[in-house]
């Protein structure tokens, strides 16, 4: 039987989620969405930071590790996903950043602070 790539997304996203709560972490929100983009996963590290994580996986490492698949457009799509998100809930003035689950067949790599905001017009 063959998997979906939804299928494939959700399973890695669930990965990364324990992950993040073997490291301490809350999460927050899974998969949100608005009409600007999708941010996989939100939640707080231990020092109560808001997390906007993006999860990525490749099966192989033919192309590169999957943190070369969050280009330029794609961060900035979550930047203003995120900003929308903070509005939304009112988190004006918390403190945030951007960071990237890369996993591949033979590991998991968290890179926290992965891109900044700074360099996205908003």
């Amino acid at each position: 039987m063959r998997t979906n790539k939804r299928e494939i997304g959700t399973t890695y996203e669930n990965r990364a989620l324990q992950f993040l709560l073997k490291k301490g972490c809350k999460i927050l929100e899974k998969n949100y969405s608005c009409k600007l983009g999708e941010i996989d996963l939100i939640g707080l590290d231990p020092s109560n930071r808001i997390i906007f994580v993006e999860v990525k996986y490749r099966s192989s490492l033919e192309y590169g590790p999957p943190q070369l698949a969050v280009h330029y457009k794609k961060m900035e799509h979550i930047v203003k996903t995120a900003l929308v998100y903070i509005k939304e809930k009112k988190l004006n003035g918390r403190d945030f950043r951007f960071d990237v689950m890369a996993i591949s067949p033979s590991k998991i790599e968290y890179i926290p602070n992965a891109f900044s905001s700074l360099n996205y017009s908003l």
